[in-house]
């Protein structure tokens, strides 16, 4: 059963309906691509908060990485810049990180090898940050094929993601096979939304 809306939620449709009427219709025939983009940011605001982590998995700020790794800010955004990083921005131009990368030492020394040809890949691919931390979390039908040695990947629920294979350092050479197929999420996908604020997102820290 459908609930109702709140007050506050009614109030903000009336407020949202009185801006669009306000606006000449000419403006309004020719602004059609920027409805959509306001919708997906909409759905991105009033997503739960741990929607996030179902896409990336957990992740951390700046600060806790740098004391993660004993280095400085320039020198995390210069491993993202190089590759051998992954992290992106929130809606308010905050920077995390998904903490698989720091599971363990043995595991960054893995992200540092083999992370930069394959976002060289991706990005080639046009994946943007948040598109390559998502690759990276998401089960991978290649990287099935590749772990069963067939051309049958077997059940979804127990296909490798590239986070994991890259934990696990299995061969390199099948991660960039399988980045080469990697596609950004259609603009009308729930993958495709932005991320979320800082302050909707589940922090968790480096230990």
């Amino acid at each position: 059963m459908r609930r109702e809306l709140t007050d506050e939620e009614e109030q903000f449709l009336d407020t949202i309906r009185t801006m669009l009427l306000a606006r000449p219709r000419a403006y309004a025939d020719a602004s059609r691509e920027n409805m959509h983009r306001l919708a997906r940011f909409a759905q991105a605001f009033l997503a739960a908060p741990m929607s996030l982590n179902s896409l990336v998995g957990p992740v951390c700020r700046t600060g806790n990485v740098c004391d993660w790794l004993g280095v400085s800010r320039q020198a995390i955004m210069k491993a993202v810049r190089d590759g051998r990083l992954l992290g992106f921005r929130t809606l308010d131009r905050k920077w995390v990180y998904p903490t698989w990368q720091f599971s363990s030492p043995q595991a960054y020394a893995n992200c540092v090898r083999m992370l930069p040809p394959v976002v060289d890949i991706l990005d080639s691919r046009g994946l943007n940050d948040f598109d390559r931390a998502k690759w990276c979390f998401a089960p991978n039908a290649l990287l099935a094929k590749a772990a069963a040695g067939s051309d049958q990947p077997g059940p979804q629920a127990e296909w490798p993601s590239p986070e994991g294979w890259i934990r696990n350092a299995k061969p390199l050479e099948d991660l960039v096979d399988a980045a080469k197929k990697a596609a950004p999420a259609r603009p009308d996908s729930p993958e495709a939304l932005p991320t979320p604020r800082l302050a909707d997102i589940t922090l968790t820290d480096l230990v």
